[in-house]
């Protein structure tokens, strides 16, 4: 042999002892890597399915925050009543207190408490986007109503954030037209 061939297969020259040390990963040792590895998987997922609920209910409630702060910003710099209702079409409001297919944030020009195709939405959210939670208000309000001087109409507005019967989150518009979000931490609160 000369010595490139040495270079090409350093192997070659190994003792037995030093192959040996070289071997791969067994199978015994590949299972109890894949069942340690399943167990902490095991653990982890319920932690992580609340974690992952937690964001979603975060994510709606926030949105919900934000388009209702959008709306009352634009009542009082256009100085005309603004509206933010439901919506199964993204389009027209809809007269109900499940908001769950998704809502529309508009500024209501000719004061008739409807979108008219001349009223240009600001904001919609669908239904989808909501990932599977459910919006419900408070009976007999269907919308929340901001006046040119950003108060909201009518009495205090209570929108519940619910993943399935729980109650995770509350959404608050007080008659001065300010919303704020309650978190809901009990594992007794019903959505209803």
């Amino acid at each position: 042999m000369n010595s490139s061939d040495r270079n090409m297969n350093p192997r070659i020259f190994e003792s037995p002892a030093q192959r040996k040390r070289m071997r791969g990963v067994t199978l015994i040792e590949t299972i109890t890597v894949l069942a340690v590895m399943s167990i902490v998987t095991v653990a982890g997922a319920p932690s992580l399915r609340g974690t992952l609920a937690n964001s979603r209910a975060t994510t709606t409630s926030n949105r919900l925050l934000t388009d209702l702060s959008l709306a009352r910003s634009a009542a009082i710099m256009s100085g005309v009543r603004s509206e933010v209702c439901p919506s199964n079409d993204g389009i027209q409001c809809s007269d109900s207190t499940d908001w769950s297919s998704g809502w529309i944030v508009f500024v209501d020009r000719n004061d008739d408490d409807k979108r008219s195709d001349s009223e240009p939405l600001l904001a919609t959210v669908s239904g989808s986007e909501l990932g599977g939670l459910h919006v419900l208000t408070s009976v007999g309000r269907t919308k929340a109503r901001f006046l040119p001087d950003g108060r909201s109409g009518g009495t205090n507005l209570s929108m519940r954030v619910c993943d399935g019967p729980k109650l995770t989150r509350s959404v608050i518009v007080n008659i001065t037209g300010r919303a704020r979000v309650e978190k809901l931490d009990t594992e007794s609160s019903l959505c209803e």
